[in-house]
C-alpha cells in the first residue's frame, strides 16, 4: 500500500496576506483603518513587507498588495466613503474561510478575541430587535423603514449608500457567526425594498 501524502498547499502571494490580516482584525463586521491593516500584515510577514534594508513597513509595497487583491476579487472588501477603511464582506469572508488552511500553515496567528467578540455583539443585538424576532417567527414580513434604521442602526433618512454600507457590514458579521436565519432576512429585507438600498423600486 502506497505511503498517504498530504495535500500540497499552493504558495500564498503577498495579496493573500491582505484579507487574513483584515479577518484577524475583526474586520467581518467592523470597519478596520488601512494604517492598521498594513501594520497588521507587516508584522506577519515582514520579509515581504518591509525596506531593502530595514525592517519597517513599505507602504508602497503594502498598497500594492492591497491594490492588486481588490482588482483580483472586487466584491471581498467594503470600502468606507473616506476610501481609508476597509472589512470583508460576505465573499471576502469566504474567501479567507476556504483558503485558511494554507494561510493558517504559514502565518498561526489567532484571531483576538476583543474582535470576536465586537461582531458577536452586532449578530446579538441583530437578532433581538422586533422585526427580525417577527421574520423568525413569521418567514415573511412588511417592514417600515424605521424599523430597518433601528435594526441596522442607522438614520431612517440617511443616503442609499449608508443603508448599503450597514447592509454589508451587518451580513458580514452574520455570515462570520453562521447566522444563516440573520443572512436570509437582511436578503428577505433587500428584495422587498431594494429602493432603500440604492436598487430600483419593486
Amino acid at each position: 500500500m502506497a505511503p498517504r501524502t498530504e495535500p500540497t498547499l499552493s504558495p500564498i502571494d503577498n495579496p493573500d496576506i491582505v484579507p487574513y490580516s483584515l479577518y484577524l482584525l475583526g474586520g467581518a463586521g467592523g470597519f478596520v483603518d488601512v494604517e492598521e491593516l498594513f501594520l497588521r500584515c507587516h508584522e506577519l510577514a515582514p520579509e515581504r513587507f518591509s525596506w531593502r534594508t530595514r525592517s519597517l513597513p513599505n507602504y508602497k509595497t503594502l498598497s500594492k498588495a492591497l491594490r492588486d487583491y481588490e482588482a483580483k476579487h472586487p466584491e471581498a472588501m467594503i470600502k468606507t466613503q473616506s476610501g481609508l477603511g476597509r472589512q470583508l464582506s460576505v465573499e471576502g469572508l469566504r474567501w479567507v474561510e476556504r483558503n485558511l488552511p494554507r494561510l493558517r500553515a504559514a502565518f498561526a496567528s489567532p484571531v483576538p478575541a476583543a474582535a470576536r467578540v465586537k461582531s458577536q455583539r452586532m449578530v446579538r443585538d441583530l437578532a433581538a430587535r422586533p422585526v427580525v424576532i417577527r421574520f423568525l417567527q413569521d418567514g415573511t414580513i412588511e417592514p417600515t423603514k424605521y424599523e430597518m434604521a433601528d435594526a441596522l442602526i442607522c438614520a431612517p433618512d440617511s443616503p442609499a449608500s449608508v443603508w448599503l454600507e450597514r447592509l454589508r457590514t451587518y451580513r458580514s458579521a452574520v455570515a462570520a457567526a453562521r447566522r444563516t436565519d440573520l443572512l436570509s432576512f437582511l436578503d428577505f429585507v433587500e428584495s422587498q425594498r431594494p429602493d432603500w438600498f440604492g436598487g430600483a423600486p419593486r
